[in-house]
């Protein structure tokens, strides 16, 4: 006799951990212990391997809330971090993860540039031979922390750069945007809140989030939710800045890069996103562990899809070489 067909199992059927954990009360991690624990029984989406799923709540309270989130929630496809598949960018990034000397190669250069000119010179060639779009420039510290990265910055925007690569063609100037950081965009988005001074907490009733203000939809977003799904009509205003926080991040993580401007950001500021094109720029200042040093540049040249190339500043009276100390050598 043949099997019965088994039946197809909606995306709408299931919760995902943090959206769980929400409605119940708890932590995304407490609702996990309980799955390890027996408490609850967790089932993995057969598609969506990559994200637990909670589909049997009524064994710790009502599940109201899954009826209101199927006539609201349209199915969304959770779709993989991208992973080069640069060999070159692999190579580089396994030799710093072992602790290995770090040689040049094609699509993960290492360039030595004396003074900020010759490094201005150095990115304003790689722009015009690969474009801006998709291309960042990441440093190890901000512009007011090292001179070298303030130097070759202002010089980009200053005016144009006759480059003997380019057959003393001129290029340039670049627009190069520094960009805040993610708690400064989230003290915007509340200021725009417009809260009572001394306030320490909001209605949710009451609380409009302005829509033109970057991040303000999401926000109002997870307000509605505070108030229809968890039935809260008051939240603590540090819990909304926190949440603020959250989103301004994550949109930063999803923003596209421009055409017709170049920006710059820490090593720190560019965890967890993705460049087609990668310009490190290493000032000779940066010092610590050899252990430390090798994470950094990790960090940088596995913010690359395609191309990462790593301007050292190593000027003639360096000795010893920056590039025969760490991460570059052992």
């Amino acid at each position: 006799m043949p099997k019965a067909s088994p039946k197809p199992v909606r995306l709408n059927d299931f919760l995902t951990v943090s959206l769980a954990a929400e409605f119940l009360g708890v932590s995304p991690s407490t609702l996990r212990n309980w799955d390890r624990g027996g408490k609850l029984r967790a089932i993995r989406h057969p598609v969506i391997a990559a994200a637990d799923e909670f589909q049997d709540l009524n064994a710790i309270g009502s599940n109201a809330a899954v009826d209101w989130l199927r006539s609201v929630v349209a199915p969304t496809s959770l779709n993989q971090n991208h992973r080069t598949t640069c060999a070159d960018l692999l190579a580089s990034a396994a030799d710093l993860r072992e602790g290995r000397p770090l040689p040049s190669r094609d699509r993960c250069k290492i360039l030595s540039a004396a003074n900020p000119n010759a490094a201005a010179g150095i990115i304003a060639c790689n722009l015009v031979w690969f474009g801006i779009a998709g291309t960042v420039v990441l440093t190890p510290t901000g512009p007011d922390s090292s001179a070298f990265v303030k130097k070759v910055i202002a010089r980009q925007q200053a005016k144009s750069i006759k480059s003997t690569a380019l057959k003393g063609a001129e290029v340039g100037p670049f627009r190069i945007d520094w960009e805040s950081h993610a708690s400064l965009d989230a003290s915007r988005l509340v200021e725009c809140l417009n809260l009572q001074a001394g306030a320490t907490d909001v209605d949710t009733r009451t609380l409009c989030v302005p829509q033109s203000v970057r991040g303000g939809r999401s926000l109002q977003e997870w307000v509605d939710r505070q108030r229809r799904v968890l039935g809260r009509d008051r939240i603590p205003v540090q819990v909304l800045q926190v949440e603020a926080s959250r989103v301004c991040q994550q949109l930063r993580a999803m923003r596209p890069t421009s055409e017709d401007r170049l920006v710059s950001m820490t090593l720190h500021q560019a965890k967890n996103r993705e460049f087609d094109r990668v310009i490190v720029l290493w000032p000779y200042e940066i010092s610590g562990a050899p252990e430390k040093l090798r994470r950094l540049l990790y960090n940088g040249i596995t913010r690359a899809r395609q191309r990462a190339i790593i301007v050292v500043q190593n000027p003639p009276t360096s000795n010893p070489s920056r590039l025969t100390v760490a991460p570059f050598a052992v």
